[in-house]
């Protein structure tokens, strides 16, 4: 093997940023060497399990934040529910749960607004990242953060217009949650997903070995028809050894 690719391949093996290894992985696929490939997904993988992508710890993915948007959505719907059944009142205004209410909500849908961002982002035809491996800790966290800012702390204080206070303040109105809805589970889709597209990129490979793809040109000619992707097919599309070598070390760099 070409000395830099070796040196990228242990760079990549040695990172600790598994969407990094994941992207050098393709790029391996992309130069048909399928068992360098395999072992830098296998190692992307094993980080994403270890910095808990998509369960717990301090790192969130897209597909926890599908499923805290999910939860919350229907905390939500039920709170309005219950709002709606006590709205009528004097107190409802005269208690300032109005207010309170009402900021909450406005402060969701900011915060609601860019968690969709997020999650439409990944799920775009050219990011290539897995939902468990795509990195939405700031949009996680911003969206618990305006439902109540001291979620960390596991924690809330009468009057400090958290959803757990609002919640609160219509019970004390008489809301009953006659209409609550279930909140949902979570998806649980973390492994599979990763496996799949593990699977996928490694299937892609052995297929292009078996049709006997020698040159550059022929794997950028039958990258797209394999679902190669667009990185791995750019790379092939070079022809040059030394420039691909510097394309691939330009995506470890960051790591």
């Amino acid at each position: 093997m070409n000395p830099q690719y070796e040196a990228i391949f242990q760079k990549a093996l040695a990172s600790m940023n598994p969407k990094a290894i994941f992207e050098v992985a393709r790029a391996f696929e992309g130069i048909m060497d399928p068992v360098k490939a395999w072992q830098l997904y296998q190692r992307a993988y094993g980080l994403g399990q270890a910095f808990a992508f998509g369960m717990s710890g301090e790192k969130r993915s897209v597909a926890d934040l599908l499923d805290i948007v999910a939860a919350k959505d229907a905390a939500m719907i039920n709170l309005a529910n219950r709002v709606i059944e006590v709205f009528k009142k004097p107190e409802y205004v005269s208690s300032g749960t109005r207010d309170a209410y009402n900021a909450l909500v406005d402060r969701y849908g900011k915060a609601r607004d860019r968690a969709q961002k997020a999650i439409d982002n990944a799920n775009s035809i050219i990011h290539i990242m897995p939902l468990a491996l795509t990195d939405a800790t700031a949009e996680y966290e911003g969206l618990l953060d305006v439902l109540n800012s001291h979620w960390r702390e596991m924690t809330w204080t009468p009057g400090d217009w958290s959803l757990e206070d609002v919640y609160a303040r219509v019970s004390a109105l008489g809301a009953k949650g006659i209409q609550d809805i279930n909140t949902p589970q979570p998806m649980a889709i973390d492994t599979l997903q990763v496996l799949n597209a593990t699977t996928r990129a490694m299937e892609n490979a052995a297929k292009g070995i078996g049709e006997g793809i020698g040159t550059l040109a022929e794997q950028a000619s039958k990258g797209a028809a394999m679902g190669l992707g667009p990185f791995a097919t750019k790379l092939a599309m070079i022809g040059g050894g030394a420039l691909v070598a510097l394309i691939l070390l330009k995506k470890v760099l960051p790591i």
